[in-house]
């Protein structure tokens, strides 16, 4: 089984790699870059601080200001993406108690405990999620009596690496646009079978799938939710209840990045190769849309059967860049990104009271 995923991985990294160009130090047409909001000039020096080792040596191949500005444009839609990714967190907490009463674990009459007040484990949660399990179970007490570690980590891992995962997105999209709109050396493709007609570029593939790996506990939590696929555990039950495509990260993306999981430090290039694949600039395809996720919730408060949920379908918010990996000139997006001369930004999902007053919200349903 291990030998052909090897073969699948390879057969899809030739796919992805659909006659990349060679760009040696001259400009991408201005029908490439217009798309992506990039005012196209004859490439100039420019030392403003935007893109530095890039404007400043090969020269700008767009103005500077609209690199900066469709950089910060994106940058504050990350920001947006921040709160949504946490409100699908939350509902991994509905879908525990949702799967339990399809499998007959609990069921409308299974006791809450005695101190259900909500006010109560209110007002004694912490502002740590490391005993969160404890403080919420009620109806779910029963569930995974031997997974409930395993369960507060999906969920706190999640979490925690939000700001993380944004981070290294909103990073490497700047090295993209940096990398773009520079008269650099550097291979590119619009032919990308994955992104036909987006703009796809040839990347170093340890340091963009290291940074990428930070957003690893985001889509284990989406594989489950969507598929009941776990990338790190074999074992979920979800799988005998979740399967809802929603034209997010595929079922079988999320089994070859299980199978590269498992299978550890000899498969580490395969994970890096993956998460190099699912890159889309402009859309986070394990982040559903508030939309979607409101959609979801509702479904999982309820006791209907999984196969008459309808889910939202994602679909990309704006024109994405995508990458490849590369031994030719393979571009260090993240050295990149952290020169483009934007900001830094955390990506605070909210503050500890907002996000507990979400999960009070997420959770008052299931308190009765």
């Amino acid at each position: 089984m291990k030998g052909s995923f090897f073969v699948l991985v390879v057969l899809a990294i030739a796919t992805i790699n659909a006659q990349p160009v060679a760009n040696n130090n001259t400009c991408l047409a201005a029908n490439v870059l217009t798309p992506y909001n990039l005012v196209s000039q004859s490439a100039a020096i420019s030392n403003n601080g935007t893109c530095t080792n890039f404007h400043s040596t090969a020269g700008a191949c767009a103005t500077p200001g609209s690199v900066a500005n469709a950089m910060t444009v994106h940058n504050n839609w990350l920001a947006m993406k921040a709160q949504d990714a946490q409100n699908y967190a939350l509902q991994y907490i509905n879908a525990t108690v949702y799967w339990q009463t399809q499998n007959k674990v609990i069921n409308a009459t299974t006791p809450a405990p005695s101190n259900n007040n909500p006010s109560n484990w209110w007002n004694n949660l912490t502002n740590t999620l490391t005993n969160w399990w404890s403080k919420i179970s009620n109806r779910a007490t029963g569930l995974f009596k031997n997974a409930s570690q395993w369960i507060q980590n999906v969920f706190n891992n999640n979490v925690s690496n939000i700001p993380n995962c944004l981070n290294a997105w909103g990073n490497i999209t700047n090295g993209a646009f940096c990398l773009s709109s520079s008269a650099s050396s550097f291979m590119w493709s619009t032919n990308d079978a994955r992104c036909p007609g987006d703009l796809s570029l040839g990347v170093d593939l340890n340091s963009t799938g290291n940074a990428l790996n930070n957003c690893a506990s985001l889509m284990d939590t989406y594989c489950q939710l969507t598929w009941g696929i776990s990338i790190k555990n074999t074992t979920a039950p979800f799988n005998q209840t979740f399967s809802w495509g929603d034209n997010g990260l595929s079922n079988a993306w999320c089994q070859s990045m299980q199978s590269a999981v498992v299978c550890g430090n000899a498969c580490q290039s395969n994970v890096y190769t993956l998460l190099v694949e699912a890159f889309r600039s402009h859309w986070l395809r394990f982040v559903p849309s508030a939309q979607a996720t409101a959609n979801l919730g509702t479904f999982l408060n309820t006791t209907n059967a999984p196969n008459t949920f309808v889910p939202v379908q994602a679909a990309a918010g704006a024109k994405s860049m995508c990458l490849f990996a590369t031994t030719t000139s393979p571009a260090n997006l993240v050295t990149i990104g952290s020169r483009s001369g934007q900001p830094s930004r955390k990506y605070e999902t909210s503050s500890v009271a907002r996000f507990f007053g979400l999960l009070v919200s997420a959770l008052f349903a299931l308190m009765f």
